[in-house]
């Protein structure tokens, strides 16, 4: 299924690809300089992160592994492994890692949280019930652990649980912005357009909103079928074309099977944002 893609920005459309140049050159020549031995990997992890910031998706890849290489005892390269490999949409392959990773530091919750998604992309959503819970006693104060928690149970067909986690969550931080979109989201899976749009509807009257608020609680209003609110919205940051291509995809979604629709929303990135880990 091909992911539904939102324009966010007047200077970002649908399918935008950056091309990196000249921007990763000192970093690739700090891999080279950076040393290899097992006390070093830190550094080696270091580089290979601004690598992945940077876009250098495969050349971080290897150096997460000359990291694992050096120090093998060390979640930190496995768990950087993993990332790079997510970003990759090498699903089965992150979660080899992130599993492995685990081995070292049960109770690493990036490791936690990067074999849920991992499982979750690869269609996998039961099986991430199992760490998201081991998630929850590590880091049970974190909205990201209550919107993987309810992301799992959308994918599960489960909105009503979902629903739940996505509140509990809010009851804790309330107003967070991804958690606020996630239950919104889930309450337009199950045809409650009006409950979405009360989620999202006083975020993005805030004077301090975002982007991303407006153009998800626009993606609300697309699902609904209300072009013009969503139109309205989308006005706001986008320009004409983005917000045209926007409404064809809006449309797209209203006709996909549940299923569909609900993967394309929640992991096949159709929000605004990285609705995910909940920034």
């Amino acid at each position: 299924m091909a992911a539904v893609r939102i324009a966010t920005s007047k200077r970002c459309l649908v399918l935008l690809v950056v091309m990196l140049t000249g921007a990763c050159g000192s970093i690739l020549d700090d891999a080279k300089r950076a040393p290899s031995d097992a006390a070093d990997a830190a550094t080696l992890i270091r580089v290979a992160d601004r690598m992945r910031a940077e876009g250098a998706i495969e050349p971080a890849l290897n150096i997460y592994r000359k990291a694992e290489a050096a120090a093998p005892s060390q979640a930190g390269p496995k768990i950087g492994e993993g990332e790079a490999l997510l970003a990759l949409g090498s699903y089965g392959q992150a979660g080899e890692a992130f599993s492995a990773a685990l081995r070292q530091a049960p109770r690493n919750p990036n490791a936690l949280r990067g074999l849920a998604l991992a499982l979750m992309r690869n269609g996998q959503p039961g099986l991430a019930l199992e760490p998201l819970g081991r998630l929850a006693a590590v880091a049970p104060d974190e909205a990201r652990t209550y919107s993987l928690a309810g992301i799992a149970r959308d994918l599960m067909g489960d909105h009503a649980g979902a629903q739940a986690r996505y509140r509990a969550g809010l009851a804790r931080v309330a107003g967070q912005p991804g958690l606020a979109t996630n239950l919104a989201l889930s309450l337009a899976l199950t045809g409650d357009f009006a409950g979405a749009v009360a989620v999202l509807q006083p975020l993005a009257d805030r004077p301090d909103a975002t982007s991303r608020l407006r153009q998800n609680l626009a993606l609300v209003y697309g699902l609904a079928g209300d072009t013009e609110n969503a139109a309205r919205l989308g006005r706001f940051d986008l320009d004409d074309a983005s917000v045209a291509t926007n409404l064809a995809s809006y449309q797209r979604l209203r006709t996909l099977p549940p299923q569909e629709r609900t993967r394309a929303l929640l992991i096949g990135g159709a929000t605004a944002g990285n609705v995910e880990p909940a920034s």
